[in-house]
C-alpha cells in the first residue's frame, strides 16, 4: 500500500471544504451589504468600483445606485 493510495478522496474533500467556505464567504458578503449607509448625495463617475451598491435619499426619493462597467446605473425605490 502507498502513501498515494488515498490523496484522492483527500483531494475531493479539500475541494468539498473549499467550496464550502466560498459559499460561506458569500453568504457574509451578503449579509453585510443589507447595512448600507443612506446617502443625500448621487455618487460620481470617479466613486467605487464596479459591483458597488450605495443608496441616496435626494429630496425625499430613494434611490439604489448600481456601478457596473464603471458606470452608475440608478433605480428609485418606492415605499413596500
Amino acid at each position: 500500500m502507498s502513501i498515494f493510495d488515498n490523496v484522492d478522496p483527500i483531494l475531493q474533500e479539500i475541494q468539498k471544504l473549499k467550496h464550502d467556505m466560498d459559499i460561506n464567504d458569500r453568504e457574509v458578503k451578503q449579509q453585510m451589504l443589507t447595512h448600507l449607509k443612506i446617502e443625500t448625495e448621487a455618487p460620481t463617475g470617479s466613486v467605487g468600483k464596479s459591483g458597488d451598491t450605495k443608496i441616496v435619499n435626494i429630496e425625499g426619493k430613494v434611490f439604489k445606485y448600481i456601478k457596473v462597467n464603471n458606470e452608475w446605473y440608478k433605480t428609485e425605490l418606492e415605499k413596500a
